[in-house]
């Protein structure tokens, strides 16, 4: 009776189990985005998202993430969210701003003066106005929004010492509106190739360089065939953490809270962990055999002015403008 009964306990105990992790799992969502694994927005961002999903839904909502475009590049998994063949990706405003081009202010030359100054102005509206901006243009929600880093611009054969050494100099760029127009006002040609090209596109002379922060072009071994470092700082890049609007309604208002809880404070580490991030980045090029110049800036703003101007007025973006400028 005892075996037969200590049988029964144990199947019981198992059964229970077996429910307790089909409760566990009862939601589960891909998260894929264009970044490499190691790259810190995938480490203390994407995948930290993703661990702090399942411990603050205790288990009910699980987040698998597929880092180096393993579901596809930025446009593709934009897409994939309209459709809901994907849950969640994180992606470059400026590739979002294809949706709303007033959102590509954020991208504009030289509008952020720190780091700083740009959580100043999500902390004190921002944010929400890119919220509110995502959700009347397409099919998905933001949850979070992070500043990564100033982009530079890394070249295969040419120091720039002026702006005029930028004349002609073909640019690989994302399919970043704002990013386009910003080296065509700076005199270059800017070509639009997806990143997992530009490797190739640089060594076969497709392009003269191209243009990033410098985490995500170490990552991406561009410093193996371009050995020059110019640092431009022409705009900040802002990645936004979206999740699918059909993915978004299957979802309890319990479990909506706690990923909009999760992307807030995925957010806030990311802050932190990202602080020295540039500067060690800014070393390990250096130990590639990169070289840096720093070019006056000034004739690099006054080129671009007119287009900031234009394009605050052209696209309806002064509802964003006037945050970015009232807490510079």
């Amino acid at each position: 009776m005892n075996f037969v009964r200590n049988g029964m306990l144990a199947t019981t105990a198992a059964l229970g189990l077996m429910v307790g992790a089909a409760q566990a799992a009862e939601v589960t969502l891909k998260l894929g985005h264009h970044v490499p694994a190691e790259h810190s927005t995938n480490r203390e961002y994407a995948q930290y998202f993703a661990d702090l999903v399942g411990d603050l839904s205790n288990g009910e909502i699980e987040v698998h993430n597929y880092p180096g475009g393993q579901l596809g590049g930025q446009r593709d998994l934009l897409e994939g969210l309209e459709l809901g063949t994907v849950d969640m990706t994180y992606a470059d405003l400026g590739v979002i701003a294809n949706y709303d081009l007033a959102l590509g202010v954020l991208d504009l030359p030289y509008v952020f003066d720190s780091i700083d100054h740009a959580y100043r102005a999500m902390d004190e509206g921002l944010l929400s106005a890119v919220q509110a901006r995502v959700d009347k243009a397409t099919s998905f929600h933001v949850v979070g929004m992070i500043p990564v880093a100033f982009r530079d611009t890394l070249l295969a054969d040419k120091d720039v010492e002026t702006l005029d050494d930028l004349k002609g100099v073909k640019i690989r760029t994302p399919q970043a509106p704002v990013l386009i127009d910003t080296f065509r006002a700076l005199g270059a040609n800017p070509t639009p190739i997806p990143s997992g090209e530009a490797y190739t596109a640089i060594q076969t002379h497709v392009v003269d360089g191209m243009e990033g922060h410098k985490e995500f072009i170490y990552a991406i071994r561009v410093p193996e065939v371009a050995k020059h470092w110019v640092e431009t700082k022409h705009n900040l890049t802002f990645n936004l953490l979206n999740i699918s609007d059909i993915t978004w309604n299957r979802l309890t208002e319990k479990q909506q809270a706690t990923v909009m809880e999760a992307g807030k404070k995925a957010g806030e580490h990311f802050r932190t962990a990202n602080a020295e991030i540039d500067d060690q980045f800014r070393q390990k090029l250096k130990d590639e055999g990169v070289t840096f110049s720093t070019p006056d800036l000034k004739p690099f703003r006054e080129a671009t002015a007119p287009m900031v101007e234009s394009f605050v007025k052209d696209n309806d973006a002064s509802d964003l403008w006037n945050i970015i400028e009232k807490t510079r």
